[in-house]
């Protein structure tokens, strides 16, 4: 199961190469943070109890020397109730987050304790969810499609079954609830900023 959530997470770090610690010490015109550096966190999954707006939204990137980005987004990001989140750091009021799913790079910010989640019961209501090498229906009680792995977002849902739509544009299809994965207990381990004053 560890693997399995650790192969899920590289996802979001397609390209990067794992890094302790880098330094950047670099002004962008497209962020108010002077000086920082990029630091590892360790991160756990977790879930929007309602709809909510990201604070302070941004993404890290990739620059064209292979160099860590932190890019200020212009753009809001809702979120709804039920969206998974990748919870990268917590403070005493707020936690700062990455949204567990969509286009490559993904939002962060930040959102208040109240609206977020650990309680593995509510998983079994997300918005999105993870199989791996799971069967695929093409309708409920239907003909065997073949075996499939990834990250989508649930178009439907009907007993003990879901319609799921992964990225890329293809044709959504029926799984079991049983090949649902979400691997709560596994240590991940995300790059994000770290200020320097």
């Amino acid at each position: 199961m560890k693997k399995i959530f650790i192969i899920f997470l590289a996802i979001f770090l397609v390209g990067c190469s794992p890094a302790d610690k880098e330094t950047a010490t670099k002004k962008d015109t497209n962020t108010n943070i002077a000086n920082y550096t990029f630091s590892t966190y360790n991160i756990k999954l977790g879930i929007a109890t309602k709809d909510l707006v990201l604070k302070d939204p941004y993404f890290i990137t990739i620059d064209g020397q292979n160099n860590y980005v932190y890019k200020k987004q212009n753009s809001e990001c809702k979120l709804q109730k039920n969206d998974l989140l990748l919870v990268i750091e917590e403070e005493e009021e707020y936690y700062r987050v990455e949204v567990a799913f969509g286009d490559v790079p993904r939002s962060r910010g930040y959102v208040d304790k109240d609206e977020i989640s650990f309680n593995e019961a509510l998983f079994e209501d997300a918005n999105q969810v993870r199989i791996e090498q799971a069967m695929t229906y093409d309708s409920k009680n239907g003909k065997e499609i073949d075996l499939k792995s990834g990250t989508g977002s649930v178009e439907e849902r009907e007993g003990e079954w879901i319609l799921l739509q992964l990225p890329g544009g293809g044709s959504a299809f029926w799984i079991k609830t049983s090949s649902l994965n979400f691997n709560l207990d596994a240590e991940a381990e995300l790059l994000d900023i770290s200020i320097v004053d």
